[in-house]
Formats: C-alpha cells, sequence, structure tokens
C-alpha cells in the first residue's frame, strides 16, 4: 500500500505542475496581447498616457487633437476634452464627472453630453462654464481620484456625477471589468494565470456585450463599497463648499415591453443616497420612448442620447436652488 503522505506529496507535485504550466500558457498569450497593446499605443489616434498617480494608472494625454473618420477629439493641456486651455471665467463652473458616457468616446467634440448641456445652458459659456471630467475606464475609484486631480486645477461651483451601472468593477478583482484593457494596458499583471480566470469569470457573468444579470452582478458585489465611494465624492465637495448631484444613466440593455429591469436597483441605490442627503437625477421614464434611439448595443448614449440626457440636466442645474429630493418624473426611479 502506498503510503497516505507520498499520496499527498504526488498530489501536490502534480498540481503545481498543472499550475506552472497554466501560467506558462497563460504568459505566452499574454505576451501576444501585450505585443497588440503596445502597437496602439504607438498609433498616433491614441490619446491616453501613463499617469504617475498610482491609484489612476493611465489618464488623458495632453495637448492632443485627433480626427479620425470625421470625428474630432481635443485634448486641453490640463487633460480634459475641452478647446480651451485656460481656466474659464464664468461666474459658474460645472464638472461633469464620469467614464466613456461623459467623456464621448467615439462621439465628435460638438456632439458630447458637456457639448450639448454648454449648448442648453449658456451657449457663450459667459455665465455658465461645463468642464468634460470624462475619462473612458475609469470606475468609482478612479473617478474619485480624478475629482481631486482636475478641480485642484478648476474648482468647480457644482459637481454633476454621471452613474453608470459598469462603475461597480473594480481593478485587481473578478469584478475587473470595463478598464481591464486600458488598465492592463499601463500595469500588466506578474502572474498571469488568475488574470485570466478572473476575466473568464468576468465574460461568463457579463453574458454577451451587455446583461441585466451582468450588471446585477457588479450590484451586489460592490454596493456598499460604491456608496461608500460616493460618498466621499460628495464628502469631498461640502468641504470645498461645492454642489454635489448625482445623475443616473439608465442601461439600455433593461428596457424591455414588461418594464425597466433594473428598476429595483436604481431605487435601491436612490433611496440609499437620497437618505444620506445626495441630490440624484434619474430620469429612467425620460429614455423609454425607444431605447434604440438613445442606447449603443454597448449601452453609451448616442447623440440622440447625449441630447435628451443634456435637457434633463440642464433643465435641473439651471438654478443652484433645485430641491435634493424632488419627485418630478426626471428625479425618482
Amino acid at each position: 500500500m502506498i503510503p497516505v503522505r507520498r499520496i499527498v506529496t504526488r498530489g501536490l507535485l502534480a498540481a503545481v505542475i498543472l499550475g506552472m504550466g497554466f501560467e506558462l500558457a497563460c504568459q505566452i498569450q499574454a505576451a501576444r496581447i501585450m505585443r497588440r497593446q503596445h502597437a496602439l499605443r504607438a498609433r498616433p489616434d491614441h490619446y491616453y498616457r501613463p499617469s504617475e498617480n498610482p491609484v489612476l494608472v493611465y489618464e488623458l494625454a495632453r495637448d492632443r487633437t485627433v480626427e479620425k473618420e470625421g470625428r474630432v477629439l481635443r485634448l486641453n493641456r490640463h487633460g480634459i476634452r475641452d478647446d480651451e486651455n485656460g481656466i474659464p471665467a464664468a461666474d459658474r463652473l460645472i464638472a461633469i464627472l464620469g467614464d466613456s458616457i461623459v467623456f464621448g468616446k467615439g462621439i465628435t467634440q460638438d456632439q458630447t453630453l458637456t457639448a450639448f448641456l454648454q449648448s442648453a445652458m449658456d451657449p457663450s459659456g459667459s455665465k455658465v462654464r461645463i468642464l468634460n471630467f470624462g475619462v473612458p475606464g475609469y470606475n468609482l475609484s478612479e473617478l474619485l481620484e480624478q475629482l481631486k486631480v482636475k478641480d485642484a486645477i478648476y474648482r468647480a461651483h457644482h459637481i454633476v456625477y454621471i452613474f453608470n451601472p459598469n462603475d461597480f468593477c473594480l481593478r485587481d478583482t473578478r469584478y475587473e471589468g470595463a478598464d481591464n484593457g486600458m488598465y492592463r494596458m499601463y500595469k500588466p499583471p506578474i502572474l498571469k494565470s488568475p488574470w485570466f480566470l478572473r476575466k473568464m469569470i468576468y465574460q461568463w457573468r457579463k453574458e454577451g456585450v451587455v446583461s441585466v444579470g451582468w450588471y446585477r452582478w457588479l450590484y451586489r458585489g460592490n454596493r456598499d463599497r460604491a456608496l461608500g465611494v460616493i460618498m466621499d465624492m460628495a464628502s469631498y465637495a461640502q468641504a470645498r463648499d461645492a454642489k454635489f448631484t448625482v445623475a443616473f444613466v439608465p442601461a439600455g440593455c433593461a428596457y424591455t415591453e414588461t418594464g425597466y429591469l433594473l428598476e429595483d436597483v436604481y431605487k435601491d441605490l436612490f433611496d440609499a443616497l437620497t437618505a444620506r442627503g445626495v441630490e440624484v437625477i434619474s430620469p429612467i421614464e425620460a429614455f423609454e420612448a425607444n431605447p434604440p434611439a438613445f442606447f449603443t448595443d454597448t449601452d453609451h448614449l448616442t447623440v440622440a442620447g447625449n441630447q435628451l440626457m443634456a435637457e434633463i440636466l440642464a433643465r435641473r442645474l439651471a438654478s443652484e436652488g433645485a430641491p435634493s429630493s424632488s419627485k418630478s418624473e426626471e428625479s425618482e426611479p
């Protein structure tokens, strides 16, 4: 009979060999991915750069103009999407914070959410100036840091965080999510097998491009942490004597003939934030008339979606004294 200790030792040795083999295979595959990513970073239309800030890891480039397929993207010297380099002298500066929806990825400069909002509130920019603090791929932790970094330059009077349900993603976990490619382009993991395993879990949960089940999975796993980060944003704004508002962007895939399938999630967040004194705008009903016109298949806003969201925000931001929990059709899920 083979001693138990020997059986255990052989099993452990076999597991180690299999683990090393899997890691080697992952290293080889990762090397191929990294080569493609290095080629992307060298392209003239790549508008990111490494960040010295360890929380951000990557950031938008400075003084960069990219023209591609009839679309224009301009980044100013402070690293935000804006045509002007100077600090605006308007009476009221409103910073719009968020990910690729705010940034306007794939959308030309004058059709972004912030561009439409500027036109709706003050086309001249003399009294009200809208600032685009959006960065594709940033999730809540990075957005809080982005707010601190950019607001140190601009000192906004009103901060509006545009909540996207994939902001529940979290780096270095199975929820790594939306910024996985960009984040890992600038910070590749040392061990590749855990990264690939997390990617497998993530893609299994995502069920394709986007899905209601994926959003619920992110929400269940990160709800309390996310609320904590949003409240850190609110505390930052309060310490600066600035107004703070959260505006929800609905998920296009959640609209069905039977209703909005994430209504309970949005209501929970709405109730939790308003109970903590945060002003919330949740325009679920405003988008239900024709979701395909307002959302892409990745749940980004189309140009029409940007226009609608800008109109909703303009109505609520027109007065500094807007109520914190108005029961209007654009306020409560």
